[in-house]
This record gives C-alpha cells, sequence and structure tokens, in this order.
C-alpha cells in the first residue's frame, strides 16, 4: 500500500499538469451552446427558457407573446432585465422550456402559448411558425418543463 505522502505527491502532479493547461481549453466546455445577443425589449425580466419572439418594431430586439403560434419564435438562453441584452439559442439545439396546454409526447410539435413566455402543443390552431419538437413529454393538464429540440422554422 502506497504511503499517504505518495497519495499527496500524485494528486499533486495532477493538480499542476491541469494548472497548465492553456485558458482556452478550459473556458468553454464543448457542450456549450453559443448564443445570440437580443435586447430585452419585453418590458420584464426574462429568464432562462422563456419562450420569446423577435420584436418586429426593433432591431436585434425580442418581446413576449400572448398569442399562440406566432412566427420568429426564440428561446432565452442567459436571461436579463428590460432594456438588457439577453443570450437565445440559435435555431439549434435543445432548451428546457415550461409548456401548458394537454398532455405531451415527446415527437409533438411545440409552439408559442397563449401564456406569456411559454410553450404549448400545437393542435387544431393555425400556427405561422415551430418553436421545435418535444424530446420529452409531460402527463395531463397544467404547467411542467419539457426538453425541446428547437428548429424555429415554419409550420
Amino acid at each position: 500500500m502506497p504511503s499517504p505522502q505518495r497519495l499527496r505527491k500524485s494528486s499533486g502532479s495532477v493538480s499542476k499538469s491541469l494548472g497548465s493547461m492553456s485558458s482556452w481549453q478550459t473556458k468553454r466546455s464543448p457542450y456549450e451552446t453559443p448564443g445570440i445577443l437580443m435586447k430585452n425589449s419585453s418590458g420584464g425580466a426574462l429568464v432562462d427558457g422563456d419562450v420569446v419572439i423577435v420584436d418586429n418594431a426593433e432591431d436585434r430586439a425580442v418581446k413576449t407573446t400572448t398569442t399562440a403560434g406566432m412566427p420568429n419564435p426564440l428561446v432565452v438562453l442567459t436571461g436579463a432585465d428590460a432594456g438588457e441584452n439577453v443570450r437565445c439559442y440559435p435555431l439549434s439545439g435543445v432548451a428546457v422550456i415550461t409548456c401548458d396546454g394537454p398532455a405531451i409526447s415527446p415527437g409533438d410539435k411545440i409552439i408559442t402559448s397563449s401564456t406569456e413566455k411559454y410553450g404549448k402543443k400545437l393542435e387544431a390552431e393555425a400556427a405561422s411558425s415551430l418553436l421545435g419538437i418535444a424530446v420529452s413529454g409531460k402527463a395531463g393538464a397544467g404547467d411542467a418543463e419539457i426538453d425541446v429540440l428547437l428548429l424555429c422554422s415554419p409550420v
């Protein structure tokens, strides 16, 4: 059995080798999603996972909606207060969003909800834009967080 002193030396050399890694190797996880900076013109704070739409009245800005199936949806990656920049997911990736309405199964199409900052399952309504495809589900009516593969494309 090695002495405790040898174990300490061994772990010390591991720490030293990790400490010598270049900063570019440790700054970002290879799975971290880059974001698109957009101004929060919603009038209130936005948090990670909020569903928003592109604001057609202001350049590079997003706002919330209370209309189901709105065009140009995005999901907030890093939230911010009103008037500040938020990071939104690019047009693909997997995001955790809150959905309301009936049960959702993996594979269901997700659109903007009439509940501000939420998504919902595409049902009978006419939607002009798809937010994504559910990759996890929720049982029954009510609010729940689900994983959505973001597509942000016309229906």
